[in-house]
């Protein structure tokens, strides 16, 4: 059966029947003849065997090629794909502004809405933006009535301030994609708490309920009715001491979108119509009073003293630090309150001359003994009614009141404590201990404050047969933490006992055999250890365990003996 087809596509490029029909009988088709080859190239080797026993002139094989070259064409054409589809309304990923309407559907809509609204007022103020009202248009037109952000909400007048604004940049095309020329940067508002409060809540609700109203999505009054409605809930006020607080612009910006996500969601799968949805959510429902209810205020918790830092200090500790803010720093200790501006003494009147005070002594840093050039004494200026030098109350080397003076006690109860012993001097290899053993130049008029005093003093503490120290640590309410003395010499021990009017404060130490675990920050990991009452009961320990203070009540004081390295 001969192939129509391909009898007319050989005849078409004028080839004679008689070599048309050699093909035909020889069960040639269309389709075969169009696939017998993979290029033209190769037509020609394919033709003795399409043509058999037919000698062909070259203008017949042209021919032969010209009809396989016309089959391959339209079937290239006929495969091409369906153009797509230019609706704007097909859903895409996408997403692109929307299309700008014409000037002459623009000026129709404005004419209705005067027509509708007579009492309203179009001028470039309270026009909305050409993209505001094409924006409204497209979703009028697809009916999906989403949430319009906030940044795009403007007027044509704010918009051509924007776009004046804005600068004019050259495009650098060995930096810039494609997609970044072709794609559209409209104008936007920022929309921040710094930068915008209620009227700008107000503008920008407006705008928004005009380009509803001039596309014919709802009615004005309904649209304004939302509106003042949101005013009235984000504008509210609160007593500072209720601790409440309204909302915030993005606080504000954030329950819109929720409440016209819902409205969307009533009009799209409920079949609702805008007005009856905004009705909804303005007269029936809770939903948009709940989104913009009091907020509590955020508690205010002032820092506390930074006395290394470079900043004002606030609340109770301002005042307090060296900082190098602008201005003057009020506020701090009230006046004649004890640390308060304090200019300390650096000399005194010895005699008929001045001498100056020690500077080491005052930390408990003076080696020199009796050789120090120097004074001795509390460079505090005391209270008034004591004796005064230059302006200052001095009081060189005095020895205060009990309890200050605790050495003589302790080191009673030190000796109580090893036994009696008749002559310690004796039993000294050195014999240079004094039978009645005293504090030394101690005195400090500070009040309110607990120190250290570090005194060298050469004590060799024969109490304990075979034991020695060189250095005593007088403490006045001190509590430690955690902590080894690293600073002593390498396998001594300590000697510490309590004395005062005070309860608990005992001595924690490590001890593996130890009941009670106790924290160590420095290691982030808890070691067992005991808790040992020193009250009245000296206690002597290794150096290299970790020990710390427990908390106690009343007034504490402890001596602990101790040695230091390179110390005669």
């Amino acid at each position: 059966m001969a192939d129509s087809e391909l009898e007319s596509a050989l005849a078409k490029e004028g080839l004679a029947a008689e070599v048309i029909k050699v093909a035909t009988e020889g069960g040639w088709t269309a389709s075969a003849f169009k696939h017998v080859v993979e290029t033209q190239a190769e037509v020609e080797g394919a033709i003795p065997e399409i043509f058999p026993g037919q000698i062909l002139s070259r203008l017949q094989i042209a021919q032969i090629k010209a009809a396989w070259a016309g089959m391959q064409t339209s079937s290239s054409s006929s495969a091409l794909p369906a153009p797509v589809n230019a609706d704007p309304t097909l859903e895409t990923w996408v997403e692109s502004f929307s299309p700008k309407i014409a000037s002459t559907k623009l000026s129709d809509m404005k004419r209705q809405f005067l027509a509708n609204y007579p009492s309203e007022v179009l001028n470039p103020s309270t026009l909305p933006s050409l993209r505001l009202i094409s924006l409204a248009a497209h979703q009028e037109a697809r009916s999906e009535y989403k949430w319009i952000a906030w940044k795009h909400r403007m007027t044509e007048e704010k918009a051509s301030e924007l776009l004046i604004a804005r600068p004019q940049k050259q495009p650098k095309l060995e930096m810039l994609g494609l997609s970044s020329l072709l794609l559209d940067d409209p104008p936007t508002i920022e929309v921040t708490d710094a930068n915008m409060g209620i009227s700008g809540i107000q503008r920008i609700l407006a705008v928004h309920d005009v380009a509803l109203a001039m596309v014919g999505s709802a009615h004005l009054a309904r649209l304004k009715a939302y509106s003042c409605k949101f005013i009235q809930l984000v504008s509210q006020r609160f007593d500072p001491t209720s601790g409440l607080r309204a909302p915030t612009i993005l606080e504000a910006q954030q329950a819109d979108c929720r409440i016209w996500q819902s409205i969307h969601s009533l009009v799209s799968e409920k079949a609702w119509s805008l007005n009856d949805a905004l009705h909804e959510f303005t007269e029936i429902r809770g939903e948009l009073s709940t989104l913009l209810q009091a907020r509590p205020k955020a508690l205010f918790i002032p820092r506390g003293p930074d006395l290394k830092g470079k900043g004002k200090q606030v609340g109770q500790w301002k005042g307090l630090g060296k900082g190098q803010g602008r201005g003057k720093v009020k506020g701090g200790k009230p006046k004649g309150a004890p640390g308060r501006h304090i200019t300390f003494v650096k000399e005194i009147q010895v005699g008929s001359e001045k001498k100056g005070l020690c500077v080491q002594w005052q930390i408990g840093r003076c080696t020199r003994g009796g050789s120090c050039p120097f004074v001795h004494a509390c460079a505090y200026p005391k209270q008034a009614g004591a004796n005064r030098v230059a302006g200052y109350d001095i009081q060189p080397a005095a020895r205060p009141a009990e309890p200050v003076n605790v050495l003589p006690k302790s080191v009673s109860l030190l000796e109580t404590n090893a036994g009696p012993v008749s002559s310690p001097a004796a039993q000294c290899p050195q014999g240079n201990i004094p039978s009645q053993p005293v504090l030394g130049d101690v005195t400090c008029n500070m009040p309110g404050r607990s120190r250290h005093y570090f005194l060298p003093l050469g004590l060799h503490a024969c109490f304990l047969p075979g034991e020695t120290w060189n250095a005593l640590c007088v403490s006045r309410n001190i509590l430690t933490s955690p902590h080894k003395d690293t600073a002593n010499l390498p396998g001594s021990s300590n000697l510490t006992v309590g004395i005062g009017s005070y309860s608990d404060g005992g001595l924690w130490v490590e001890d593996q055999a130890g009941t009670v675990p106790q924290f160590i920050p420095k290691l982030g990991v808890t070691l067992p250890g005991k808790i040992v009452t020193t009250h009245h009961a000296p206690f002597k320990f290794p150096v290299h365990l970790w020990h710390c203070t427990q908390p106690w009540l009343g007034d504490r004081w402890v001596l602990t003996a101790f040695t230091l390295p390179g110390s005669s």
